[in-house]
Order: C-alpha cells, then structure tokens, then sequence
C-alpha cells in the first residue's frame, strides 16, 4: 500500500506539513476468499444468504483474526504490528492496538479486502480511539487531521472521510468516541472517488500518519448502525 504526498500546507500554529494526497491510496482488492467462522447468533445479526456469521456487534473484539495491519510508505515504511490489549480497553475485553516503526500505517477490516457488506442502510461508523504520538523526533505530531477513514467498493471506488481537525491525541489516555457520518457532515468530510457504492463494500480502513516515525493507535468499540451488522464474509 503506498501514499504520495500532495500540496505543503501551512498553518500559522504548526507550521508545514506535506498533506497525504487521499485520491492515492494503493487501494487492491483481492479475489481470494477466506474462510467463514460459525459465530452464528452473535446480537441477533444473520447472515440473509444462509451463510456463516464471522462477526457482528461491536467488532474490535475476539476472534480479531478478520483485523489487518500495514505500514504504508515503500522502502522506508518500516515495521508494523497489531495485537489484541487486554489493558488499555474503551469496550469490552480488549482494543486492537496498532504499532509502527514506520511514519504511516492503516488498520483494515477485513485485511483479506474481499468482503461483500450492504451498508445501504446504515447511516455511521463509530469507534473509541486513543494514541501515542509522543516522540520528540515526531513533532509537532501528526500529519494534519487524523485519522482518514476508508469505505471502499473497488480500487477504484471509495469514499474516503477526514475529520475537519485533528480528532486523536499525541499522549496516551481516556479513548476519544468518534462518529462518522456515511453520508458525511458532522465535523467529516467526505471525498468522493470513483463510483463507490454503499451496498458493495469490500473493507473499511483507518490510515493514520505522523511527521516523524513511530506511533501507536488503540482502536476499540468499533460499530456499524443502526441496524444490527453482519460479517458474512466474501
């Protein structure tokens, strides 16, 4: 996955910084298909088709196998890992917690980018999220507004949703609760590339980016609604 680097953008309070270019994103999507957990009955969510139910309710919980991580960046990405933490929690067991060496990273749901969800009838995607974005070799901190949210089709087709100011903390502390819009507003706006469709979406990403390298993002009590979700696989 690779960003370019669009227009320097220049704020009296922070100074410069390269904006990410967010028509660029390396947005693949994958044919194969993965394989369906039997967790039918979680929250009252079915699958409509008959097929096994993988996931529903709040999604940043167990079995988290669905979850992916990437550095994103070529040659200089660095390194990036995701686990599930028990200690730092906004809901539930635990939050996915996303660690890079690298100066850009997304998490992804599902990492296989071979889904098949309707959101047609949902209106938003919530979660907590917290940070630390704290180095020194990092400042002023993160990279314009954080975090980018995708909605992808296709390579091609995607909307993408970025917060009108920055929405996560350079220190570690209490979750911050998010709610985007699938139709944009409320503090987010959403960019429009290609020809995206709500009721074909094959994954959602979070893409964060710093000045420096080396960061780390919870991610937790993530929700699609109002109608009760789904994961019913490719």
């Amino acid at each position: 996955m690779s960003l370019r680097l669009a227009a320097l953008v220049c704020l009296f309070s922070t100074g410069c910084y390269y904006d990410v270019e967010p028509g660029d994103y390396d947005l693949g999507v994958p044919d194969e298909a993965v394989p369906a957990i039997d967790l039918a009955g979680l929250d009252g969510a079915v699958c409509a088709s008959g097929a096994a139910l993988i996931h529903s309710g709040e999604l940043a919980e167990l079995p988290t196998d669905r979850w992916g991580a990437a550095s994103i960046g070529g040659a200089d990405a660095g390194t990036t890992n995701l686990t599930f933490d028990t200690r730092r929690v906004a809901a539930g067991a635990g939050s996915l917690r996303l660690e890079t060496s690298g100066r850009q990273a997304g998490l992804f749901y599902p990492d296989t980018r071979d889904a098949a969800y309707d959101l047609s009838q949902q209106l938003y995607v919530s979660f907590a999220i917290t940070a630390d974005d704290s180095a020194s070799a990092n400042d002023p901190g993160w990279r314009g507004s954080q975090p980018h949210v995708l909605v992808v089709s296709t390579s091609d087709d995607y909307f993408e949703y970025v917060p009108d100011e920055n929405r996560i903390p350079r220190h570690p502390g209490a979750f911050i609760g998010l709610t985007i819009p699938l139709g944009g507003g409320s503090g987010w706006t959403r960019n429009v590339y290609g020809s995206p469709d709500l009721s074909k979406v094959k994954y959602l990403a979070w893409v964060f980016d710093t000045w420096g390298a080396g960061f780390t993002v919870w991610l937790d009590d993530v929700r699609i609604g109002p109608a009760p979700f789904a994961d019913c696989g490719p």
